[in-house]
């Protein structure tokens, strides 16, 4: 890992991975990227496309397992883990699998503290609303997509709502539905 993560560190490991065609870069759970300004493919498999519906399914529920790994150039990257055991390198997929199922495993069957600015006045008078909050809670998840103009920002977005769309789709490999 960087043992002094500085600006001028992490610049550098962007440009070393940029210049292997590896335009994705994790430190914990923040996921960088560089825009390529090119059609990307899977460093070290030419043709086949970064973003293709196969490449969607290995990244589906690949972040129940994080692994913190260090990179060829040094820096520290939370991993996604395949069904298969193998290690997945940092992805777009990962972070809106990370979203995905922190929405679906945020469904608790427990008494959860409400936060007020979730509370509709008119429903918590409703006489099984405190049923209702304790059978069901749904803690809302976000991605926050961040950059200047032509970093790529409405492709990334375009990409995880591809991916979320693909894998909630019913009836498509056992996929969807309920996050399988």
């Amino acid at each position: 890992h960087l043992p002094n993560v500085t600006e001028a560190s992490l610049l550098h490991a962007l440009r070393l991975r940029y210049h292997l065609d590896e335009i994705y870069t994790s430190a914990g759970p923040i996921l960088m990227s560089v825009n390529p300004y090119k059609p990307m493919t899977v460093p070290g498999t030419p043709g086949e496309d970064l973003y293709s519906e196969d490449r969607m399914m290995m990244y589906r529920g690949s972040t129940a397992n994080f692994v913190g790994a260090t990179s060829g150039n040094g820096a520290l990257a939370a991993m996604a883990v395949a069904a298969g055991g193998k290690t997945l390198p940092c992805h777009l997929f990962q972070v809106a699998d990370r979203a995905y199922t922190s929405l679906l495993s945020s469904v608790v069957a427990e008494e959860v503290e409400p936060h007020l600015e979730e509370e509709d006045p008119m429903v918590m008078m409703e006489k099984d609303h405190e049923q209702k909050r304790r059978n069901h809670v749904v803690r809302n998840q976000s991605v926050i997509i961040s950059g200047e103009s032509g970093a790529g920002k409405t492709e990334a977005t375009k990409k995880i709502m591809q991916y979320l769309a693909r894998i909630t789709a019913k009836g498509k490999d056992g996929a969807g539905g309920g996050g399988g």
